[in-house]
């Protein structure tokens, strides 16, 4: 049997540390609410979000050109970076997919829509066209959704 490795929060709350274990895994494990549970770890790491992101950063161009239903535009990292330092209300808004800068999130889409004028694109294409100019998208994932 081959284990995947998950992600999982460590929170304090009132003193005490829990781990926000994936809605998906205790659907799929029958577990309800306040049940305590024996996790065998066989191998503990922390996370470090930096090395991948630092790794990915390295590639990055500094100019890029953008085709996106016929229309061609020219974008420059610079522009992404004057846009999230003089920010408008309307790039702090995303529902899923969003970098941060200097402890602010903005929308991914919200930039993208802002720097080529239109919104006929989606979320993975916005993020795509970002991440060549170094800046990756994070995703916040809601499990009350419906």
């Amino acid at each position: 049997m081959n284990m995947k490795p998950i992600t999982a929060k460590l929170e304090k709350i009132e003193g005490k540390y829990y781990l926000n274990i994936p809605e998906a895994i205790i659907e799929m494990m029958g577990w309800s609410e306040g049940e305590e549970l024996l996790v065998p770890f066989y191998e503990i790491t922390q996370k470090n979000k930096l090395s991948w992101e630092k790794e990915l950063q390295k590639e990055f161009k500094n100019e890029i050109e953008i085709n996106l239903r016929g229309n061609q535009k020219s974008i420059k990292r610079q522009d992404i970076i004057d846009l999230l330092e003089n920010p408008t209300e309307d790039l702090y808004k995303f529902r899923s997919a969003y970098i941060e800068w200097n402890g602010n999130k903005f929308g991914s889409k919200a930039i993208f829509k802002k720097l080529i004028g239109h919104s006929d694109f989606n979320t993975v294409e916005a993020e795509w066209y970002l991440r060549q100019l170094g800046f990756l998208a994070k995703r916040t994932y809601y499990s009350d959704r419906t």
